[in-house]
């Protein structure tokens, strides 16, 4: 376990499967880029305890990559559902690359920027993921959606003395509480985030330029986004844009093909874009 008081960390040596670069003529997001190859569910581990502490807000321990057993863990398993409990049992060992941005910036308060690349964990195939940003802009920069690791980043370097090796540290947890959850939700059909930390969801006027109009609604519902929650998103985006103007939602129109067009414009292509760019580089270090 790294010592807590560490300074000037050799943070992939400590972390274990990383590497470390620097990448040139990226826009805002030149600078030092860190990849981390994290297996967070390992089968040999108790993951009945490790879920019962990440539940019960007790604090957990990874190393290597992955989570393991906290030798001071207290959570009780006896408290687990019989629908987690399912869950886990059916938890694999799976890795995931994950971009890690050395942000310095104003922009995101200075918290690192976590982008998986691989597999892809954005709103194309989780539009229903309540621990997602989404996705923006630095000045001209495209930024996928980024992983939502921490409500508290002003809080990233308390724990191990950097703020880069912290974020990797919870970004591994966040990844092993998202196989919680896509297991759960592919299982019960529910949106199930273990965990005291939660982040509230997106507003709704937010889904409108991050989703494809004929892909899964945000709510978790099944159904396509154009026949469930895009009209009242639409409403509230529309809303937003009048700056307290009042609107008559009855003479609201859109087309949603015209819609699909410009998400494929002015996200999919460009969410692309930066993706294949951080994979060439993550290919470039093996």
């Amino acid at each position: 376990m790294p010592d807590k008081v560490k300074t000037n960390k050799d943070i992939c040596g400590d972390y274990g499967p990383c590497k470390k670069t620097f990448i040139k003529n990226f826009g805002e997001l030149t600078g030092e880029w860190y990849f981390i190859s994290a297996t967070p569910v390992r089968k040999c581990n108790d993951n009945e305890g490790i879920v019962s502490d990440i539940i019960q807000g007790i604090d957990i321990t990874t190393y290597n990559g992955s989570v393991i057993e906290n030798d001071d863990g207290k959570g009780n398993k006896n408290t687990l559902s019989a629908k987690i409990q399912n869950v886990i049992s059916q938890l694999e060992e799976k890795t995931f690359i994950v971009a890690i941005y050395d942000n310095k910036s104003l922009a995101f308060k200075g918290q690192p920027l976590a982008i998986c690349i691989d597999p892809l964990i954005t709103f194309i195939d989780f539009p229903y993921h309540p621990h997602l940003n989404a996705a923006g802009k630095i000045y001209d920069t495209f930024i996928p959606p980024t992983i939502c690791y921490t409500d508290n980043p002003e809080n990233l370097g308390n724990l191990f003395g950097d703020r880069i090796y912290d974020a990797m540290h919870y970004i591994t947890i966040w990844l092993y509480r998202h196989q919680i959850f896509e297991v759960f939700y592919s299982t019960y059909g529910d949106i199930k985030w273990i965990g005291l930390e939660v982040k509230d969801r997106l507003d709704n006027h937010v889904f409108v330029n991050q989703l494809n109009p004929f892909g899964d609604c945000h709510c978790g519902s099944g159904t396509k986004y154009v026949s469930c929650c895009l009209n009242k998103d639409m409403i509230a985006n529309l809303r937003l844009n009048a700056k307290g103007k009042k609107i008559d939602s009855n003479l609201i129109k859109y087309d949603p093909l015209i819609l699909k067009k410009k998400w494929e414009r002015n996200y999919l292509s460009e969410q692309n874009r930066v993706v294949n760019r951080l994979l060439r580089e993550f290919n470039k270090l093996k």
